[in-house]
């Protein structure tokens, strides 16, 4: 059996074992012998006494000896390790396998390192294996036997997903409480990107127990940078004019890089950037003009050179494709001026296939599925709808639909319009027409106005407001702004979908933007941008699910399976082209639980400064049977 002793330091008491011998040697009588003839025959029965006597008193010191013996043990606490525990210990490797472990020779190191933590482990202990990316995924399973993970491990490869550390490290640990044994780690091998690792809950530390061990193969001094993003519509109407791509371009090291920045479409250059400089830590947008090719997807990329420590993140792909028309649906009250203001802009030819939009009148009391039959709603406020009309509308905008909603003369909501978070305040008015207010505030960088701020766009600060409707819209974003802070135009994401609010009916008694250059590419780029973010994304990181069912695993293109003029894209998660690295010797032991707790199946929880130690007790009672039989012998006299 193999023994231990919770407090080996209570050994010292043995020493107390001297006290009954003291006693004893002192206590011993020692006498001359006096021959006497007349008791001559007296001293054989003294001889047999004294035998007696002798006898009693090594049981007393023999009883006294093994009380103080058994007490001094009982307080050492022996323990027999053996317990409920079917094996010692069980280990789980977390193995980072994110996009940023293909940087240098961290792979390599990583090899290493597995090899070591399979060496490790020792005949009889327990080892399940967890790969760490774009989620915590269990590889290895418990049970197997070291070959098995030898097999199991030799054919992980890093992938080009991003990095989970909180969601593997808390598998990990709850599959290691379904662990019966005594000791239970955590092996981490990983390159510490601190893009990563600072996204841990420090605050939730482990199960108590479970002890957590780091190895760092990062690079020292990663030199890196990457395209980091593409901004690209999601769509194009046929052959039209090029469309803008843009790229961001991050230099991630600490001194200054000089790049060659290119742009592809179908394996053809659309633009080269050469010797482009970015500051050490900085980055560069660069656009790039793109001419739709028929009615297949636009396929490109972005890539830059030298390569570098991760060539996986020096190309980024975009994707564009082909579209019908955007339908727009138009709900209305009554005739009204903006009404020609707004088919003007969207149906410039008339009813002729040539328009980038289609026009669909809907019924206020019967508007129909809307989800079939438009892309974006337009509408008046103040709009009587049935409860039918008002719950379409509704399930619409919250199933990814948009609603341009247009204020007007109404001074109260109605009810769908309360249900939307809309309240109004009175109509302001400048009081004539010579004297209008200009636009106060404008965020030029939301896509339906970005390209107000470029050279040639157009001033929208020329546009002269005459009157507008006072509103407040519960959490949306004001997109543009009069001085005194009431929003003109503001979006609101409610559900998947979203409203958008315009203060002001396009009539020319409350504004002349109706008239300005930039009312058509305006409105033009707003409903095109409200069609495209009900389309679903098109673009993927590697690991996400794909709308078929499968995980995207290499960056690159995917075709729709049913729709063969649709692509998706696949990219590498930004983030892990951030290399720097999160170095802390104490970071593991700011997880862990110092307190241990061993929990066997269908048993309380059983502390470790408080197991269960019968022995102990059993020595104590021993204690008390020594200390009765020695009192019995002490006080006898022997006859």
């Amino acid at each position: 059996m193999n023994w231990m002793l919770l407090a080996p330091l209570y050994l010292l008491g043995g020493l107390a074992v001297a006290i009954p011998l003291i006693v004893h040697l002192k206590n011993r009588q020692q006498s001359l012998p006096y021959l006497f003839p007349t008791l001559r025959f007296i001293a054989p029965s003294q001889s047999r006494l004294h035998r007696w006597r002798n006898l009693v008193q090594l049981l007393v010191f023999s009883l006294r000896v093994l009380a103080l013996l058994a007490l001094v043990l009982a307080f050492a606490r022996p323990w027999q390790k053996k317990s409920a525990f079917a094996v010692e210990e069980a280990g789980i490797l977390v193995l980072d396998v994110s996009g940023s472990m293909n940087a240098g020779q961290a792979w390599d190191r990583a090899g290493d390192k597995i090899k070591a933590w399979i060496k490790s482990r020792e005949a009889g202990t327990r080892a399940s294996v967890i790969s760490m990316g774009r989620t915590g995924r269990q590889i290895v399973p418990f049970g197997g036997n070291i070959k098995d993970l030898e097999t199991a491990l030799a054919k992980v490869e890093p992938t080009y997903e991003g990095t989970a550390v909180d969601q593997a490290l808390r598998e990990a640990d709850d599959l290691l409480q379904k662990e019966n044994v005594r000791r239970k780690t955590i092996t981490v091998i990983s390159d510490m990107t601190a893009t990563a690792w600072d996204k841990v809950k420090w605050d939730q530390p482990l199960s108590p127990g479970v002890r957590l061990l780091i190895d760092d193969v990062s690079e020292h001094k990663p030199e890196n940078a990457a395209v980091v993003n593409v901004t690209a519509p999601r769509n194009f109407l046929k052959m039209e004019d090029p469309f803008p791509v843009t790229a961001t371009i991050r230099n991630f090291a600490e001194v200054p890089k000089t790049l060659w920045i290119t742009c592809r479409v179908n394996d053809k250059d659309w633009g080269k950037v050469i010797n482009a400089t970015l500051p050490a830590g900085g980055a560069r947008d660069v656009a790039f003009a793109i001419k739709p090719a028929g009615f297949m997807p636009v396929k490109g990329e972005i890539r830059i050179e030298p390569e570098d420590i991760l060539p996986q993140d020096n190309k980024r792909f975009f994707c564009v494709n082909p579209r019908n028309p955007v339908r727009v649906g138009r709900l209305k009250s009554d005739p009204q001026e903006s009404d020609i203001f707004l088919k003007t802009a969207l149906m410039p030819y008339g009813e002729t296939a040539s328009n980038r939009f289609a026009w669909i009148e809907l019924a206020p009391d019967n508007p129909g599925d809307l989800k079939k039959q438009v892309d974006v709603v337009i509408m008046d406020e103040g709009i009587n709808l049935s409860q039918n009309s008002a719950s379409l509308l509704t399930t619409f905008v919250r199933n990814g639909g948009a609603i341009v909603l247009i204020l007007g003369e109404a001074d109260q909501p109605t009810a769908w319009e309360q249900e939307m978070g809309l309240t109004l305040d009175r109509k302001r008015s400048t009081g004539s027409l010579a004297t209008g207010q200009h636009f106060h505030a404008i965020e030029f960088r939301h896509p339906a106005l970005q390209q107000f701020s470029m050279p040639r766009g157009g001033d929208l600060f020329r546009v002269n407001m005459y009157a507008w409707r006072a509103f407040k819209l519960a959490g949306a974003q004001p997109l543009i702004r009069m001085v005194n802070g009431d929003p003109l135009l503001a979006i609101r994401n409610i559900g998947t979908g979203k409203l958008v609010v315009f203060a002001f009916p396009f009539e020319r008694s409350w504004s002349d933007w109706p008239l300005q250059a930039t009312f058509l590419p305006m409105l033009d780029r707003l409903v095109n941008w409200l069609a495209e973010q009900g389309l679903g994304n098109q673009n993927f990181l590697a690991g996400d699910p794909l709308p078929d069912g499968q995980r995207a695993g290499k960056p690159g293109f995917v075709q729709d399976p049913v729709i063969s003029n649709q692509a998706w894209v696949v990219n590498l998660d930004p983030a892990e082209s951030d290399l720097i690295r999160k170095f802390n010797p104490r970071l593991a032991s700011r997880l862990e639980n110092p307190v241990r707790v061993i929990t066997t199946t269908g048993q309380a929880p059983v502390f470790s400064g408080e197991e269960k130690n019968t022995l102990s007790w059993w020595l104590l009672l021993a204690v008390v049977a020594f200390s009765l039989a020695e009192l019995c012998l002490a006080n006898r006299t022997p006859g």
